[in-house]
């Protein structure tokens, strides 16, 4: 699950990790789309493209603060297909989300949210 800190806001209780590097170059590849409350973490990772996706997405820079804890650095709102968003040296990981999540749940730059890593959905490579 992804909570917004210092709220009880479930901005994700469907959480896929794509944290090998298979899994992070296959992202979200293949669906159709993501649900409300679906998101996808990929660490480490600087950079995001949409090349082959079928719907746009937002997109969350993340720099880890501590073990559950991540600071936004940066949001993507509506990345449509083919695009390719900005590296980013400092960020640890990206959080894809459902294009209007960042808009929806107001989602900015600075703010803290808390991930639980026993909800986590594992997508290391060959597991």
């Amino acid at each position: 699950m992804v909570w917004i800190q210092g709220s009880k806001t479930v901005l994700v209780d469907q959480l896929m990790i794509a944290n090998g590097y298979v899994s992070r170059l296959k992202g979200l590849l293949g669906k159709n789309n993501l649900g409300d409350r679906e998101g996808l973490l990929l660490y480490p990772c600087q950079q995001v493209h949409t090349w082959f996706m079928r719907f746009p997405i937002d997109c969350v820079y993340l720099e880890k603060i501590n073990n559950n804890e991540y600071q936004i650095k940066e949001a993507f709102e509506n990345v449509a297909p083919w695009r390719m968003l900005p590296y980013a040296k400092s960020v640890y990981g990206v959080l894809e989300l459902r294009s209007g999540a960042v808009l929806e749940y107001g989602l900015q730059k600075g703010q803290c949210l808390y991930i639980d890593p026993d909800e986590r959905k594992e997508g290391k490579d060959g597991h």
